[in-house]
């Protein structure tokens, strides 16, 4: 039994149609994040004094900070990847520059939000409450990194397959 074979034309219609469904669940979920940011950052700032020793004590301050900077940082990461997804629709193939530019954009995000999230936390414990008392998690330290070096990884594949989707289309 012989595969089907597709045009160009017609594997760019079904990328097309395929990004919607990407585009629509990676904003939701990008806006449910900026919503969880919101909420976690308003739970902490109407904590008055009376309640010192209820939820942001419980959790900590800094571990309150860190959830909202990683969740507005995730909520980047995902807007950027609706654009590419944006990006794909509008042209109908992955392979552009932009894309590229846009999964390096991702990477350093990830990045930033590895090195500085846990770094950023000591630093608003130092400053809240004068010591440090917090732990570095290095293990959800560690996936950003590698979670970041491997889109970078994806973005120098991407530039690979552009350039031969370029001479691919001088060819024709």
């Amino acid at each position: 039994m012989t595969k089907p074979q597709f045009t160009k034309e017609q594997l760019q219609d079904k990328m097309k149609e395929q990004s919607w469904v990407l585009i629509i669940i990676l904003t939701v979920v990008g806006l449910c994040m900026i919503a969880y940011s919101g909420i976690a950052l308003y739970s902490a700032l109407t904590m008055n004094n009376a309640d010192a020793m209820g939820p942001v004590e419980s959790y900590g301050f800094s571990s309150m900070f860190e959830r909202v900077f990683n969740g507005l940082f995730n909520a980047a990461v995902l807007f950027v990847a609706a654009d590419i997804f944006r990006k794909i629709k509008n042209s109908g193939t992955p392979f552009m520059q932009n894309v590229i530019k846009h999964l390096y954009i991702i990477s350093a995000l990830l990045m930033t939000s590895a090195i500085l999230s846990p770094v950023l936390a000591i630093a608003v414990t130092v400053v809240a409450k004068g010591s440090v008392q917090h732990r570095i998690l290095f293990s959800g330290m560690s996936f950003g990194v590698v979670l970041s070096l491997v889109v970078l990884s994806l973005a120098r594949i991407f530039r690979y397959g552009t350039m031969l989707q370029q001479e691919s289309d001088e060819t024709l």
